[in-house]
């Protein structure tokens, strides 16, 4: 019992290690969101609720707040077929939006663009425009395909940029799982992608 509640202990001091680790993230953010996307203001944008920190212990207990943003569904073209995009985008954008680009997970063989929205969202209401793109699976694609799926999906949203009300010089890739390997693959590629400004795994 000794044994088994010490191991419990330090299993949970081994899991809150985040939160001792996030007052030095929560220093630098605003520099590298600054540096990366530019001078945005979130407390500006309409149904945004200002945060007082990137960080707020209230947010474990209560949740973030979700203000509503607008969502599309659109499709980019490529060899082996149309893949679709979702946009999140402010409701009411001040400016072209720097770019969020949301690379899913799913062990390169599943997921779709729908992962993560309550993340898309925020970003959103916070003055970003984020989309949250679909690639080709394994086994039917092969590497680099997923790879020239970002490029591609980059092509299209820099191509409609104006349209679409995007800062087509400001973007950085967010991957997760099987989408960080690829958002990093994309984002260090020989032939780099015009526009990307970092990545985020």
């Amino acid at each position: 019992a000794r044994v088994a509640a010490a191991l419990g202990t330090a299993a949970a001091a081994l899991a809150l290690t985040p939160l001792l680790r996030v007052g030095r993230v929560e220093r630098e953010l605003p520099a590298r969101l600054t540096a990366a996307f530019g001078s945005t203001a979130p407390r500006a944008l309409p149904g945004a609720a200002a945060r007082l920190a990137p960080f707020l212990w209230r947010d474990l207990l209560l949740g973030v707040s979700r203000p509503a943003v607008r969502e599309d569904a659109l499709r980019y073209a490529r060899g082996c077929g149309p893949l679709e995009l979702q946009l999140y985008r402010p409701l009411a954008p001040a400016g072209p939006l720097p770019l969020v680009v949301v690379v899913h997970g799913g062990s390169w063989r599943s997921g779709d663009r729908r992962e993560l929205p309550e993340l898309s969202r925020y970003l959103a209401a916070r003055g970003y425009a984020v989309a949250s793109i679909d690639y080709a699976l394994a086994p039917q694609t092969t590497f680099p395909g997923p790879v020239e799926d970002v490029r591609d999906a980059l092509a299209y949203l820099r191509g409609n940029a104006k349209e679409l009300g995007l800062d087509g010089g400001k973007a950085v890739l967010l991957g997760r799982s099987a989408g960080a390997q690829i958002a990093l693959a994309a984002a260090h590629a020989d032939e780099p992608i015009p526009g990307v400004a970092g990545v985020v795994v």
